[in-house]
C-alpha cells in the first residue's frame, strides 16, 4: 500500500526510487490524504517503467501542464489545487469555503501574483496568522480559535500540494502550530432534540432522525450525500461513506428505522434519503438553526451535535468503546475517548467500589 496512516495519524507515502524505499510524511487529515494520493501518482508515474514497486496508474487531470518552479502564482496554485480536489471527491461546500477564504483573506494579504517560491513563514505567514486571529472578523467578534486554525490547515494543504507538484521544495507553514481549541461543552439531550424535530420543518425532521441513527457527519460529506442504493435492506445496514476520511462503514439499523427508510424511499423523488421539494439538498444549517430558535433552546446547539448524543448515548447504554469508534468511523479509538467519552462521578465512585483490599492482619502476624 503506497499511502497510508502512521499510528499518529499522518499521512505516509511510500515510495521506491531506484529501489530504495523513502517515507514522505504529508501531515494529518484529509487534505493531506489528498496530497499523500496525488504525489504518489506522481512517483508512480515517474518510476513505474524503472522496475520498482510502484504500479501503473490513470493520473488525475489537470487543465494546465505542470509550470516551472519560478512561475506558479499564488492564485494559479488556488486554482489547480480546487480543481484538483474537486477530482479526488471533495464536497462542493468544502471548495466553497475555500475559495471564499482566499478570496476574501488569503488574495488580500499575499495577493494573486505572488510566486509561490517567494513565500516567507516569518514575512508572510506569521503576521498574516496572527493578524486574522487578533482582528475581528464580519461579526464584529474575535475570530474562534477553531476558525483560525481552519484557514491555517487550507494554507497547509495548499502548499503541500504545490510539494506533491514539485513547485516548491518547502513548506512556508511548516513552522506553524495549530493553537489548542477548548473542547465543547455539549449540553444536547433526547429531550431537546425531540423539541427541535417538534419545531422542524418534514425534510429537517427526518434529517436529524437520519444523522441519529446513523452518526453520520452531518453535512454534504456524510448525511446529504446518502443514497438508496446505500441502504441494503437484506442485511439491514446502511453504507455511509466518509469523504473526510475517504473511509466506508456499515451500519446496522433497527427493523423499525429499516421500515421506516422503505416508507420514505417509496415517495422519495430523488436517489437520495434527504431532500427537499425533489431535489438534493447541499446546507441543512440555516434550518436547523431556525427549528432551535422556535424550540427556544437557549444554549449553542449545532445539527453535528447529534452525532455526538448518538456516540455518548450508545456509551452510556453500556456499548463498548471500540464498537462506537467503528460506527463513527474514527480511525482510533482515542479519538472516541477524548472527543466523546465523559466520564461521570457514579462511575468513578463504582469503580474504586471494585478495587480490592491491600492489607495486612497484625493478629494473625503477631507484630
Amino acid at each position: 500500500m503506497s499511502v497510508h496512516p502512521h499510528k499518529d495519524g499522518r499521512w505516509i507515502c511510500t515510495y521506491y526510487p531506484n529501489g530504495i524505499r523513502k517515507d514522505k510524511s504529508f501531515g494529518r487529515g484529509p487534505d493531506a490524504k489528498s496530497s499523500a494520493d496525488l504525489f504518489d501518482l506522481e512517483m508512480k508515474k515517474l518510476y513505474s517503467n524503472k522496475g520498482t514497486h510502484c504500479e501503473s496508474v490513470v493520473p488525475v487531470q489537470i487543465s494546465e501542464p505542470m509550470k516551472p518552479l519560478s512561475q506558479m502564482t499564488f492564485g494559479g496554485l488556488v486554482e489547480e489545487y480546487l480543481q484538483h480536489s474537486r477530482a479526488n471527491g471533495s464536497t462542493e461546500n468544502h471548495l466553497d469555503s475555500i475559495l471564499s477564504v482566499a478570496n476574501a483573506l488569503f488574495y488580500p494579504a499575499f495577493g494573486k501574483e505572488k510566486l509561490i517560491v517567494s513565500f516567507d513563514y516569518g514575512h508572510d505567514i506569521l503576521p498574516f496568522m496572527t493578524k486574522i486571529a487578533n482582528e475581528p472578523s464580519q461579526r464584529g467578534s474575535c475570530r474562534a480559535t477553531v476558525t483560525v486554525n481552519k484557514y491555517g490547515h487550507f494554507l497547509v494543504a495548499l502548499f503541500n500540494y504545490a510539494i506533491a507538484r514539485d513547485y516548491i521544495s518547502n513548506n512556508p507553514m511548516r513552522l506553524w502550530k495549530k493553537a489548542k481549541v477548548k473542547k465543547k461543552d455539549i449540553q444536547l439531550t433526547i429531550e431537546d432534540a425531540q423539541k427541535i424535530m417538534h419545531c422542524a420543518a418534514p425534510h429537517l425532521r427526518w434529517a436529524m432522525e437520519v444523522c441519529f441513527n446513523l452518526g453520520t457527519r452531518s453535512g454534504e460529506s456524510e448525511l446529504l450525500s446518502l443514497k438508496w442504493s446505500d441502504v441494503d435492506y437484506e442485511k439491514k445496514m446502511v453504507h455511509v461513506y466518509g469523504r473526510k476520511t475517504k473511509t466506508d462503514r456499515f451500519i446496522p439499523v433497527s427493523d423499525e428505522f429499516l421500515k421506516k427508510l422503505a416508507e420514505k424511499q417509496a415517495v422519495a423523488r430523488t436517489d437520495h434519503i434527504v431532500e427537499f421539494r425533489g431535489r438534493p439538498i447541499r446546507m441543512i444549517r440555516n434550518a436547523f438553526r431556525q427549528a432551535v430558535r422556535k424550540a427556544q433552546i437557549t444554549y449553542p446547539v449545532r445539527m453535528y451535535d447529534l452525532r455526538h448524543l448518538f456516540a455518548t448515548s450508545l456509551i452510556s447504554a453500556g456499548a463498548s468503546i471500540g464498537s462506537v469508534s467503528k460506527l463513527m468511523g474514527h480511525a482510533r479509538i482515542s479519538t472516541t475517548v477524548n472527543v466523546y467519552y465523559q466520564v461521570k462521578q457514579e462511575e468513578l465512585e463504582r469503580a474504586m467500589s471494585i478495587l480490592p483490599k491491600l492489607e495486612v492482619n497484625d493478629a494473625k502476624t503477631g507484630s
